[in-house]
């Protein structure tokens, strides 16, 4: 199932996401309608507080044009280490359709994690993938990119983040409609 996305303006996005029990009997459905979603969406990542879920869950999809095509899930992350070399690169982000941005991420991260059996991992992630781990790790953590933005960078995107919060952005994927929005 196609789950519509929580747009920015919600203040769902920046509840911090609470951690998935072990044996959790949602966890296999949740994951299967997030990619649905995501695909639906052609989206790089989505983070299950995305669409409606406060689990510390999220997507990740390199693509098929990636040198090493990476399609994950990542459940009860925790970013260990970040590399101190960073990279200033574009990011969009579903919840903000039509906006985007350059934003410092570290180039590389090691992550413990568990995947969508419940097996504990370990991994270092670079270059694409780093920085699509660290956007929907920080969704887990009631984090936008947004965030690591100057005050004027913010102020450039303000018309079309109020377009967002108000309901009125063209999407072409379903956003949940926000009772929170002012």
């Amino acid at each position: 199932m196609i789950l519509p996305i929580v747009p920015y303006g919600d203040t769902w996005l920046r509840q911090v996401s609470r951690p998935v029990p072990m044996h959790w009997q949602g966890l296999k459905n949740l994951l299967e309608n997030m990619w649905h979603t995501l695909d639906h969406a052609q989206g790089a990542g989505l983070a299950a507080i995305q669409v409606g879920t406060d689990l510390q869950v999220f997507l990740a999809d390199t693509g098929e044009a990636a040198d090493e095509p990476v399609r994950k899930a990542f459940i009860n992350p925790e970013i260990t280490w970040y590399s101190s070399e960073q990279l200033l690169e574009e990011e969009g982000c579903l919840s903000i359709p039509g906006l985007q941005a350059a934003v410092p991420r570290a180039i590389s991260v090691r992550m413990t994690y568990f995947d969508e059996d419940f097996h504990a991992v370990e991994a270092v992630f670079s270059g694409p993938l780093a920085r699509i781990v660290q956007h929907e790790y920080d969704h887990t953590r009631g984090r936008l990119y947004l965030d690591y933005l100057s005050p004027l960078r913010r102020q450039l995107l303000r018309t079309g983040l109020e377009r967002i919060r108000k309901g009125k952005a063209s999407c072409p994927y379903p956003l949940r409609q926000a009772d929170h929005r002012k």
